[in-house]
């Protein structure tokens, strides 16, 4: 029987969502069965053999739903093998890439009982087309770092699939 991963992810813009859906399709090319959930609408973590948990990052933190799945699954998670996911700049930029995996640390940090088998930054995307109201006002004020931007989007759709096709082995699931 193949072992059931649940890829559990917090998004602002649908930009983790549609990363997670990306692993899920991969974990499940490598055999396993792989369900994908946004965290906030998971009630259980019994009949899953691992979690992959995945969150953006703003403004050096992840979403609010990422902390509360954490504190109200811990228990679970500490038996479970776990991997990690993070979404940061928007851009290539090894600083920004850099800068953006240290808060992952530091957000890592916060949850001393969690031990990942597996973790890694992806480059996020950005449409301003889909920002909320107070989020938009910030991208308008000259100088912001989002500033002028039109819609980006540097995933690399490559190295997400070959990350989660190497967590089975990461995780000990094959």
């Amino acid at each position: 029987m193949a072992a059931k991963v649940l890829v559990a992810y917090a998004t602002q813009y649908g930009s983790t969502q549609e990363v997670a859906e990306s692993i899920a399709v991969s974990l499940e090319n490598e055999g396993l069965e792989a369900e994908y959930a946004e965290m906030n609408k998971v009630t259980s973590l019994d009949g899953f053999d691992a979690v992959v948990f995945g969150s953006p990052i703003y403004i050096g933190q992840w979403l609010d739903d990422a902390h509360t799945f954490l504190t109200k699954f811990q228990a679970q998670l500490e038996k479970l093998p776990v991997a990690v996911f993070g979404l940061g700049p928007v851009s290539n930029d090894e600083k920004e890439m850099a800068n953006t995996l240290t808060q992952l640390d530091d957000n890592l940090g916060k949850y001393p009982w969690l031990k990942p088998g597996a973790v890694q930054m992806f480059v996020g995307s950005y449409d301003p087309r889909k920002l909320k109201f107070d989020h938009q006002k910030m991208a308008a004020v000259p100088g912001h770092r989002a500033y002028g931007k039109s819609v980006l989007d540097n995933r690399d759709w490559g190295a997400i699939s070959d990350w989660a096709a190497g967590l089975p082995a990461q995780l000990g699931l094959k």
